[in-house]
């Protein structure tokens, strides 16, 4: 008798392991995972893969997969910048679809059919986000074929999808019937009847479809649809866009990756208004298959258009387009196209190569097309921690170019160590940044080295940087040596003992380059408000041996001067204008520019802004409106190098046109002239209200009221 009890107990006890092992440990393991993704932890998907590996169910493997494709956000690319969330990176996208085609293979039991179902319907939406149309119809296929009802409904949806994005409205429409009269009432049939009344330009149509979605119990509603979150915000997108929709015209064009088609890549647009605004954005049109796209019908005016594509496509593509600007839409079809590039191999330094020498040799493959090449490592605002964000800058080889023609450029590593950094202020007390005393390069830290291909109008071809980057990756060079107690005091940002510390190793060593440089900065930047000493800084500087060093250097001092100062200092400024290296690149040349401005020299302001090669800034064509040099001030608006700017448009250039038809009249002009000296003066944006109204109450010639009005926009004085 006390055998079979104890049997029994064994029996029990194995039967609780067994539960224990198959049931209570994956629950376990998964209340784990859902804890940690409360907090947002990304310990959260290894408990997930955890889970699903356990369970090897097809509902543990779609939670899991759900963990690694949360989102389909995309990356936002405007003429004005780019920017996107936390994306889903390329190996996440790769391992939801391993496991999600898993659940495919498997032959659901009735409780698993609902997850075998949204599995499958998971990778359509990953296929749609991917840009994958191959993939898409691949998957549409094997759900024609499948023998599950569910599973060909959902095929059928997205091959009206298909449809519906390749403007085959009629194909799109046929099979919505037909799914509507066997009862379904799938929300992305109701989606789909939107788009294509949004298409065919029926936007009051549009609105009541997407009312009556918005109407639907959340519990029908999934997080997002065909791959992304655009129609969820349809209804909200409509209402909002109703100032760009219209009659008018049309946007449409290509998007391409060398050569290849980019399908379902969504496209934006905001007013050119010179701001950036990623997400929350419907889009006017989505590529097809084929990489073609057609907007939605838009009223005449300036644009910014840009593209969304999913963060995990660009790890290995730079955006290209060759020809940056803002969009005039007006009667009929404007034509915008997209370039995409693989990156530039950077064949050396490779990743973590340590500098043991005063040589950096830098070598890339060449780029058909490219007239000139730049190199720009990435410097981190915090270096030795690789945070705060980071700034790129073009550096100057051992013959002091910056533009290379050939495949390869040497640099002495001495001379970059001391390279100026970028500059940052913050507070009221205008504390600088570290990254403008301690320079671009710091030995010990780790510096990923990039390059750039442009065409001879310096439009970016590609770059060995693509859109999305991991920095670990990317070729990169170790300075030598470590970090000195100046330097350590400056990365705390502790300057009044850095100074001191740099002023006593001075006494010592009368050459110490690290202590003149660093004090050259601190004194002529101003560590914070009302600290400069410029005559400091210019005697410094003097004793630089290094003359790129010392160019370097007092250029960044006269950059930050405002023009009483370099009145003050005009003697010295001039001397110094005069020995920067003949002036040779646009840094120096505004340098010149802005001494002139504060001369009030106005010709010899306008003539320095004509030496720039890089760009065209606005203030020229000001200056040329200024000097009644119309026909000038249009061929610079015309210039590719001109930033994009609102100013490209017909309301402001058909100013300057009706100006040289109707001159303005002397006590006009004499107004504007004034309003132009004082908008590329100093202290502009604080006084920027005052500008206007006080211009604009005195002038009586239209067009001079018309620029100074697009000024008034482009400049966000209303803001």
């Amino acid at each position: 008798m006390k055998i079979r009890v104890k049997v029994k107990n064994l029996l029990l006890v194995m039967l609780m392991i067994v539960i224990l092992y198959f049931w209570g440990i994956p629950q376990a393991t998964l209340g784990i995972a859902n804890y940690l993704d409360t907090k947002n932890s990304d310990k959260a998907q290894l408990y997930y893969e955890k889970y699903a590996d356990t369970r090897k169910s097809i509902s543990s493997r779609l939670i899991f997969a759900e963990s690694l494709v949360d989102h389909f956000s995309r990356f936002v690319i405007y003429s004005q910048g780019w920017g996107g969330g936390n994306g889903v990176s390329q190996e996440q996208m790769e391992k939801a679809e391993e496991v999600l085609r898993l659940n495919l293979g498997e032959n659901p039991s009735k409780s698993e059919l609902k997850d075998y179902v949204s599995s499958y319907r998971m990778l359509m939406d990953m296929a749609i986000a991917e840009g994958s149309s191959n993939k898409l119809k691949e998957l549409i296929e094997w759900g024609e074929k499948s023998n599950n009802a569910e599973v060909k409904e959902i095929s059928s949806i997205y091959t009206a999808f298909l449809h519906t994005i390749n403007r085959d409205f009629s194909k799109a429409e046929r099979i919505i019937e037909g799914l509507e009269n066997t009862g379904s009432s799938d929300p992305r049939l109701q989606i789909i009847r939107g788009e294509m009344a949004l298409f065919k330009g029926d936007i009051e149509e549009a609105t009541r479809i997407y009312d009556e979605l918005g109407r639907r119990s959340w519990k029908e509603l999934d997080s997002s649809y065909f791959g992304s979150r655009a129609y969820l915000d349809r209804k909200f997108w409509l209402e909002q866009a109703s100032e760009h929709i219209g009659e008018d015209g049309f946007i449409e064009g290509r998007i391409l990756f060398e050569g290849k088609p980019m399908a379902f890549v969504e496209i934006y647009l905001q007013y050119a208004d010179g701001g950036f605004r990623a997400g929350g954005d419907g889009y006017i049109a989505i590529t097809d298959e084929n990489g073609y796209f057609k907007s939605i019908g838009l009223k005449k005016g300036l644009y910014d258009i840009g593209v969304g594509t999913l963060e995990s496509i660009l790890v290995d593509k730079v955006f290209s387009r060759i020809e940056p600007g803002y969009v005039e839409v007006g009667e009929g079809i404007t034509t915008v196209d997209f370039k995409f590039r693989n990156t530039i191999k950077v064949l050396s330094p490779q990743p973590g190569t340590y500098l043991d020498s005063d040589e950096l040799v830098v070598r890339w493959e060449e780029v058909p097309g490219a007239a000139y090449y730049t190199v720009e490592p990435v410097a981190f605002f915090d270096p030795i921690n690789k945070s705060g964000g980071y700034f790129r800058r073009a550096i100057e080889s051992v013959e002091g170019e910056i533009r290379f023609t050939s495949d390869s450029a040497k640099f002495k590593v001495s001379k970059l160590l001391y390279a100026i950094g970028g500059l940052s202020r913050d507070g009221d007390d205008w504390i600088i940044g570290p990254e403008a005393v301690l320079g671009m390069f710091l030995p010990g830290v780790e510096y990923p080295i990039t390059v750039n291909a442009y065409t001879k109008d310096n439009g970016l071809i590609t770059s060995s940087l693509p859109m999305r980057t991991y920095y670990d990756s990317l070729p990169s060079v170790i300075m030598p040596g470590e970090l000195s107690e100046g330097q350590r005091l400056v990365a705390e940002m502790k300057y009044p003992e850095a100074i001191q510390h740099y002023e006593d190793i001075l006494i010592e060593d009368p050459e110490d380059v690290e202590a003149i440089t660093s004090l050259a900065k601190l004194y002529g930047l101003g560590w914070k408000r009302g600290e400069k000493n410029l005559d400091r800084a210019f005697d410094l500087s003097d004793s630089i041996m290094e003359s790129g060093i010392r160019s370097n250097i007092l250029n960044i001092i006269l950059q930050e001067m405002t023009s009483e100062e370099i009145i003050q200092n005009e003697k010295i400024v001039l001397e110094v204008i005069e020995s920067l290296d003949n002036l040779k690149n646009d840094d120096l040349r505004y340098t010149e520019f802005r001494f002139h401005r504060a001369k009030k020299d106005w010709k010899a302001a306008r003539a320095a802004l004509e030496k720039l090669e890089s760009y065209v800034p606005d203030t020229l064509v000001f200056l040329d409106i200024y000097f009644e040099d119309y026909d000038k001030a249009l061929e610079r608006l015309r210039d590719k190098r001109f930033y994009p700017s609102r100013l490209q448009g017909s309301i402001f250039t058909d100013a300057v046109a009706g100006l040289k038809e109707n001159p303005p009249s002397s006590s006009d002009l004499s107004i504007f002239r004034e309003f132009i000296e004082r908008l590329i003066g100093d202290g502009t944006y604080e006084n920027s209200g005052a500008i206007y109204t006080s211009t604009t109450g005195r002038l009586r010639d239209k067009n001079l009221r018309t620029i100074i009005d697009e000024i008034y926009n482009q400049r966000h004085w209303n803001q």
